[in-house]
């Protein structure tokens, strides 16, 4: 895949094919992730599941230039860990999640979003949600 071209690719806009004016590889720009875990009541038998699989998410994407902020939601926002690129750091946040009732589903991804607002380079908002994972 890394060797495609813009010239692989049709974008259409309402059936009008559009120019592509960039194409360039950013894997080298930092990237910053606001992740946030649903740990609401009806997470409650999938929530082992939920952290292992941010857990394994956080240590397979998370490079030394990158940063992660790690926000649990219930029926509060938590920010568990602001943005570090310290594994260690993410794992004992995930290590310290709480159990609630209701689901801020909403409350954290505008809190989430205002965090990656002011950062530099590439951005992205992961949420897991019971047992599903929704990249935002």
């Amino acid at each position: 895949m890394a060797g495609l071209k813009k010239e692989n690719f049709v974008v259409q806009e309402d059936g009008r094919e559009q120019t592509i004016s960039v194409f360039d590889k950013e894997s080298a720009v930092p990237l910053s992730i606001a992740l946030a875990v649903d740990t609401s009541l009806s997470t409650r038998k999938d929530l082992a599941l939920e952290l292992a699989s941010a857990r394994r998410f956080a240590h397979a994407i998370l490079r030394p230039v990158d940063v992660l902020s790690l926000y649990e939601f219930n029926e509060i926002v938590n920010e568990l860990t602001p943005f570090t690129p310290d594994l260690r750091v993410i794992d004992r946040a995930l290590d310290h999640v709480h159990g609630g009732a209701a689901t801020a589903l909403y409350d954290a991804l505008f809190l989430g979003s205002a965090a990656l607002e002011p950062r530099q380079g590439r951005k992205v908002m992961v949420v897991f949600n019971q047992a599903v994972v929704d990249i935002v």
